[in-house]
């Protein structure tokens, strides 16, 4: 089957690219420092927190005729989407194109370019779905790291997921984005009246108490 990547909702195949090399599946790696004490052999390793890691490059090289007018690209290939390659059709990254997309002749008929895709740390599901809970329940998650959910509150002053409560001064709905940490309503930022910490789910199975709507953006390493 023809390797393909999708950006902004863009195949690369019906585009009319042909993919010469897709990116390599890779662990990103963890943000931490080293400190030498004096006296000891070798380095202490200090990681910065739980679950921080480096965005890096995932570079995908394409081909195509040397008389395709490439101009189209141009404004496909730049800034910030969603990308999907099919060697992990499953996972969609978060990406920002970087650098020159600079097309060279190799041949009399080709012309080949390579995409720099900076992408996020985390892979997410391609096709994610939301669970609501209209009194309690429980949610599972399939990935290998907590996930910061972002969660809409409907008509509850208060809501339990995996044992902890955020608890709302007022009613309404409610969306509190708990990877930026911010709870807003109708648009109007709201955190100042709330208390608890913001919600993460780890992996596995966790209870729900309350009246709402979870987008847990699953992810995986």
């Amino acid at each position: 089957m023809q390797p393909w990547f999708i950006f902004k909702n863009r195949n690369s195949y019906t585009e009319g690219l042909w993919i010469s090399k897709l990116p390599e599946i890779v662990r990103a790696a963890e943000r931490y420092t080293t400190v030498n004490i004096p006296g000891r052999a070798g380095s202490l390793t200090v990681l910065e927190g739980e679950d921080i890691c480096e965005s890096y490059m995932k570079e995908c090289v394409v081909t195509c005729p040397t008389d395709m007018d490439i101009q189209k690209f141009q404004s496909w290939l730049f800034g910030s989407g969603d990308v999907i390659f099919s060697n992990e059709y499953r996972f969609a990254y978060e990406a920002r194109i970087v650098g020159q997309v600079s097309f060279q002749r190799i041949s009399n008929s080709l012309q080949q370019a390579t995409i720099p895709f900076f992408v996020k740390p985390y892979k997410k599901e391609r096709y994610p779905k939301s669970v609501t809970i209209t009194t309690s329940g429980t949610i599972s998650n399939p990935g290998d790291i907590a996930s910061r959910p972002m969660v809409t509150v409907t008509g509850g002053t208060s809501v339990t997921i995996a044992g902890n409560t955020m608890t709302f001064g007022g009613s309404g709905t409610l969306l509190v984005d708990c990877e930026n940490k911010i709870v807003t309503k109708s648009g109007a930022i709201f955190t100042d009246s709330v208390t608890g910490d913001f919600w993460t789910i780890p992996v596995g199975s966790s209870s729900v108490t309350g009246n709402c709507t979870i987008d847990p953006c699953w992810r995986w390493r």
